[in-house]
């Protein structure tokens, strides 16, 4: 199993993820998003919507964030 392990963004990749409106704050190890973003990407995960097409619609790279982040995310919301 080919799993990826962060580390930290890079300072390019922090500027690209605080551009996107549903980001609140992001750091070198974490990435705090919107309040509104949390509840419509629930919303849209029980209306079948799969975790990775909601980050992806959200204008998300999966090359950044990773490519099991929106799971995990949307199982501890």
């Amino acid at each position: 199993m080919n799993k990826r392990i962060r580390k930290s963004f890079t300072k390019h990749e922090i500027e690209l993820l605080s551009k996107n409106s549903n980001v609140l704050h992001v750091s070198e190890k974490n990435i705090t998003y919107s309040p509104t973003f949390k509840v419509a990407s629930i919303q849209a995960y029980q209306q079948g919507k799969t975790p990775l097409d909601i980050f992806l619609d959200a204008g998300f790279s999966t090359e950044i964030i990773g490519r099991n982040t929106p799971k995990k995310c949307l199982h501890r919301w």
